[in-house]
């Protein structure tokens, strides 16, 4: 008695994607929080957790916020716009508009 293996193939495929789709959603859900890796300059690697995450997070936002401001600035004309995507929740992105005094021409509530 011969044994078809062909018969078996593709149950055994779909089993492994599967399997290995489980694992890394296990794998990704498991790790608790997103931290961030930071290279201060000194050669040393920092992780930053929880409200020092939050704060570099909000750093890192007023950094990039000046950088515009500056090429703003080299730009003769007042009447200059600059795009900016916004990314996370409305909340999120009302507080920072409000705190930074950003105009948003595409704000649909209020």
């Amino acid at each position: 008695m011969m044994i078809d293996y062909y018969k078996f193939a593709i149950p055994a495929i779909v089993i492994v994607i599967i399997g290995g789709m489980i694992s890394g959603l296990l794998a990704y859900n498991f790790y608790p929080e997103k931290h961030v890796n930071v290279n201060i300059g000194n050669g040393k690697c920092y992780e930053l957790l929880d409200s020092a995450n939050v704060k570099y997070q909000n750093l890192a936002a007023e950094n990039e916020i000046e950088i515009l401001r500056i090429q703003l600035d080299a730009i003769e004309t007042e009447q200059a716009r600059l795009p900016v995507i916004f990314s996370g929740t409305q909340a999120g992105i009302s507080d920072f508009t409000d705190k930074y005094n950003i105009i948003n021409k595409y704000q649909t509530h209020r």
